[in-house]
């Protein structure tokens, strides 16, 4: 197998990807909404807890109100949130105001989205219905994110704006760049609108909704899926390149949105609906992409080779936190046959046999709060819903310590005699000298 052309293939595959404009604003703009995402998820926890003394005070007093606006205009309209920061993103990558660009992005996806009438008082308003502002509207908005900041690019790139007479300010001069484009932008919207109205969907939501996004979720959502992000991570990392940021920067908007359906269900008091989603990939990484927390615990208490145990120990915090790029470039696993098995095997069967118990019930699927990197194995459980959720993660620690045993214990061995011989080498050169 000649394995350099197979690497050069798939880093220059993995190159394109993440140099893509349109996919690392996606990136860029989905990981800037990640802070609001983050504090809605703990108003949401906070919200949850089940001690009845606690919900009747909550109950009781305005406090349990108030505690839920930060959830409510966060995780609930995060489509507006994605809509700015992927504009912005997307503006940003063809060197335009990145700002303008957000906003631009957003006004175009305010006039597609469809009012809805609501009765206050005594009196019939009009209002943005949270529907579309939340997980449903999330597809719209990353489409308006990347083609509204790409619209302004492109007339900003061929000059179409008003150019005002020397001496006036900056300030004024920029105002007036931007009416072109605005224009222009209030046009399209309006007519992807207007267009939409006179189809059976109604507005472009319900479209992208029911051809795009839904199907997109049932395929990301079903094992196969699963099995083929597994898979792909592993095989990635294995030829030095990030497997994870790969996958996620294809398939973020799909775990993400099956999260937000998750959430949502979970807010509500109801079953939640995915098993599969950003929260289970990460459940499944223990230790980081491979699953390589067995082979962290193995190397820092098991090993006979001094440079095993080390690496073993240096590693076994970062490991715990879900960090292991020490180990991987430490060992190094990059094009390492002794370790590739259970690189793949790992997280595989660990992810087989997490879907298969939430499945059948044994455990709940997980909330759909997102966490920051470094939460720690077990506590990440915990808060992502329930104990049984750490008592698994504490099973694929297990599964992953008896997978990566057999390869460990011979690569442990043979690092072992070349340290063994290394030192008997440097002893009979000292005998020589002296």
């Amino acid at each position: 197998m000649n394995w350099d052309s197979m690497k050069k293939g798939l880093h220059k595959f993995a190159m394109t990807i993440q140099r893509n404009k349109y996919i690392q604003a996606i990136s860029v703009g989905m990981s800037r909404t990640m802070p609001f995402m983050i504090v809605g998820a703990l108003f949401t926890l906070t919200l949850s807890i089940g001690w009845e003394p606690y919900i009747e005070f909550l109950d009781s007093t305005f406090l349990g109100e108030l505690l839920t606006l930060p959830t409510q205009f966060t995780t609930n309209i995060i489509s507006i949130y994605v809509v700015y920061f992927i504009g912005h993103a997307m503006s940003e990558s063809f060197g335009h105001d990145g700002p303008l660009g957000g906003l631009f992005s957003l006004f175009a996806f305010l006039i597609v989205t469809p009012l809805g009438v609501f009765e206050v008082g005594e009196s019939m308003v009009e209002a943005l219905p949270m529907e579309w502002l939340g997980s449903k509207g999330l597809f719209v908005a990353i489409i308006f994110g990347l083609i509204i900041s790409r619209i302004y690019a492109y007339i900003l790139d061929h000059n179409w704006i008003i150019k005002m007479p020397e001496g006036v300010p900056p300030t004024v001069e920029k105002s007036f760049s931007g009416l072109i484009p605005v224009f222009v932008i209030a046009f399209l919207a309006i007519a992807i609108r207007g267009l939409f109205m006179a189809t059976d969907f109604g507005n472009i939501h319900s479209c992208i909704y029911g051809i795009v996004q839904t199907p997109l979720e049932s395929l990301g959502g079903t094992l196969p899926a699963l099995i083929i992000m597994t898979l792909m991570i592993s095989i990635l990392w294995f030829f030095g390149i990030h497997g994870m940021a790969v996958v996620y920067n294809v398939m973020l908007p799909v775990l993400l949105s099956l999260d937000m359906q998750n959430l949502a269900a979970f807010q509500a008091g109801e079953v939640m609906p995915n098993i599969i989603g950003d929260a289970f990939i990460w459940n499944i990484c223990l230790g980081g992409s491979g699953q390589t927390i067995g082979l962290v615990i193995l190397m820092a208490f098991r090993s006979r080779s001094k440079q095993f145990s080390t690496l073993g120990k240096l590693s076994l915090v970062p490991g715990v936190f879900n960090i292991n790029e020490p180990l991987i470039f430490g060992i190094p696993m990059v094009l390492n046959v002794k370790f590739v098995v259970p690189f793949i095997l790992a997280p595989l069967t660990g992810g087989l046999f997490a879907y298969f118990v939430t499945a059948i019930g044994i455990v709940p699927p997980m909330n759909g709060v997102y966490l920051p990197l470094g939460v720690p194995m077990v506590i990440m459980g915990f808060f992502y819903g329930s104990w049984k959720i750490a008592a698994l993660q504490l099973v694929l620690v297990i599964m992953s310590v008896v997978i990566y045993y057999p390869f460990f214990k011979k690569a442990d061995e043979e690092k072992y005699q070349e340290e063994q011989a290394a030192i008997q080498t440097d002893t009979a050169a000292t005998l020589a000298n002296e």
